[in-house]
C-alpha cells in the first residue's frame, strides 16, 4: 500500500514538474537543450530525487509539492497544459502584446502563422475593404486595396502569416494571392 501511494505521489510530482516546465518563462525562452533555472519551487522538487532513503525522499516530495501547490494558489507558478498555452498563443496572434515569453513557442520563437476558418465577412463602408471574422474569435481588417485575387468566403480556411516588415498577410488556403491585414479584435 505504501509503495503504491509512493508511486502515485511520484507520478503526480512528475506531472506537476513537467507542467511547470511547460509554462516557466525560462523553459519557454530556451532555444537549445541547455537547461535554464526554472525557479526555486521547481528546483526543490528536483532536489528530492537525489535522496536515496525512501521515507526521507517521500517526506521531501510531500513538503515540496505542498510548496508547489501554495505557489500555484498565489499565482507565483502557473500550471497549464501545452494545448492551452498554444490556444493562448493563437488568440494573441496579431495583437500588440509586447515581448511576452509566455506567448512564445518551445523554441523561443513567436507564432509565425495562424489558420482558421472564415466565419463572417463585412465590407468597410466607403472603402470596399474587407473585415474578416475568423472562427477562433479574431477579426482582421484588409489594409491593401480590394482585389479579385483575394476573395475569401465563409467556411474557407484562411492562413495569416507574419510579413517581412512586421505586418500580416492573409491568403485563402490552397490558393495563390494574398492581401495585407491587421488585427482589429
Amino acid at each position: 500500500m505504501r509503495a503504491i501511494r509512493h508511486r502515485n505521489f511520484v507520478a503526480l510530482a512528475t506531472l506537476s514538474v513537467a507542467t511547470a516546465l511547460v509554462l516557466s518563462p525560462a523553459a519557454i525562452a530556451q532555444k537549445k537543450a541547455t537547461r535554464a533555472n526554472p525557479g526555486p519551487v521547481f528546483e526543490g522538487m528536483l532536489q528530492c530525487r537525489s535522496i536515496t532513503e525512501d521515507t526521507a525522499r517521500l517526506a521531501c516530495f510531500d513538503q515540496q509539492v505542498a510548496a508547489f501547490a501554495d505557489a500555484e494558489k498565489t499565482g507565483e507558478v502557473i500550471v497549464a497544459e501545452r494545448r492551452e498555452v498554444e490556444k493562448a498563443r493563437e488568440s494573441a496572434f496579431g495583437l500588440s502584446v509586447g515581448d511576452s515569453t509566455l506567448l512564445r513557442g518551445p523554441d523561443g520563437e513567436p507564432l509565425k502563422s495562424l489558420s482558421s476558418k472564415v466565419s463572417d465577412l463585412r465590407t468597410l463602408p466607403g472603402s470596399k475593404r474587407l473585415v474578416i471574422s475568423l472562427e477562433n474569435g479574431s477579426r482582421w481588417e484588409q489594409t491593401d486595396p480590394p482585389s479579385f485575387i483575394f476573395s475569401p468566403r465563409p467556411g474557407q480556411m484562411l492562413v495569416i502569416d507574419r510579413g517581412a516588415m512586421g505586418g500580416y498577410r492573409a491568403k485563402v488556403e490552397g490558393r495563390t494571392g494574398f492581401t495585407r491585414v491587421r488585427r482589429v479584435e
